[in-house]
């Protein structure tokens, strides 16, 4: 593949619902978008992971105030999972008691 079209597919490739538009219109397997979308949201998560953690205190009172999890997420643009560890260790529970 060319820089400039893994570029472009990059650029392009916002979820999970886009590569099968990807796929069709680059004529790329859809394997190698589920890789390149990976990648893009691993990048993403370490750039923002130090802005999110200093919202701990404000997303565990949302959450306490009843949001759900996703959505405290989904508003940050972060992946649910680390968002939620984030609030539970701002709330006092230990890895070993949410892993358990």
């Amino acid at each position: 593949m060319r820089k400039n079209t893994f570029y472009k597919i990059y650029r392009r490739l916002g979820g999970v619902r886009d590569i099968p538009r990807i796929s069709h219109h680059f004529k790329v397997q859809e394997d190698v978008l589920y890789s390149i979308l990976s990648q893009k949201i691993v990048r993403q998560t370490k750039k923002d992971f130090h802005v999110i953690a200093r919202q701990c205190e404000r997303m565990a009172r949302e959450w306490e105030s009843g949001k759900t999890l996703l959505k405290i997420a989904e508003e940050r643009e972060f992946p649910p999972v680390l968002t939620a560890s984030f609030i539970l260790k701002q709330l006092g529970v230990s890895k070993k008691q949410y892993k358990a």
